[in-house]
């Protein structure tokens, strides 16, 4: 389904709708919007993506891989296979918490790459339904050294200062790739598990500092 408005929004009138899992639609879904795409990157260039979701009341637990937020490096030339994002905020099926996913290795083709990943152990239980939080996504681009980071800030709409989650001394991107953000997209990303996921994104921003990418008013 293509994403629709909706009157359920963090800070103004609208938020962007996405939707997944309707009825007679089977295998891998996505619904999704572009933040940025075609963006030139260099070694040691760093960004942040803010942005707020809230998933609907009755979200059920992912059943299979369930994707937020991803951003994809140029693919490789020519480009057979596959070519998986070297960032990803994912909704873990087994914790159902946030968790976050970095790539690096030759590029993004299956086989070519290493992936690592880390649940943000935000809250007790779950991720809440029905409540909107606030979320940044930050890396430091580093193909070819640790000299790399990826840092997840999160915090619900009631409170005002973000809880930094930080992975450091990393490899974040791929070395035989082109240096380029080739999408920077948000919305969802699901295997096939048969369920109907809404989730409302709003506030969302681009930017080489965190403090550009954060809620007016919010603190670290």
């Amino acid at each position: 389904m293509k994403p629709y408005l909706s009157e359920v929004a963090r800070r103004g009138s609208r938020s962007v709708v996405h939707q997944l899992g309707t009825e007679g639609v089977s295998g891998s879904q996505r619904s999704e919007h572009l933040i940025v795409g075609g963006h030139d990157i260099s070694e040691g260039d760093e960004y942040f993506t803010g942005l707020s979701v809230r998933l609907e009341p009755g979200y059920p637990k992912p059943g299979s891989w369930h994707v937020l937020h991803q951003i994809q490096q140029a693919p490789a030339v020519p480009r057979p296979g596959s070519n998986n994002p070297m960032i990803t905020l994912n909704l873990d099926a087994e914790t159902d918490k946030l968790q976050i996913h970095w790539r690096t290795g030759e590029d993004g083709r299956d086989g070519k790459y290493l992936g690592r990943k880390a649940v943000i152990d935000f809250e007790e239980g779950p991720l809440r339904r029905g409540v909107w939080y606030d979320l940044i996504v930050g890396w430091k681009y580093s193909p070819d050294s640790n000299d790399g980071w990826v840092h997840v800030y999160i915090k619900r709409s009631d409170q005002p200062q973000y809880t930094r989650y930080a992975f450091e001394n990393l490899r974040v991107g791929f070395t035989d790739a082109p240096d380029m953000i080739w999408q920077n997209k948000f919305g969802l990303y699901k295997g096939g598990d048969g369920q109907k996921h809404v989730a409302y994104f709003d506030e969302v921003r681009f930017a080489t500092s965190r403090e550009d990418a954060r809620i007016p008013g919010s603190r670290f």
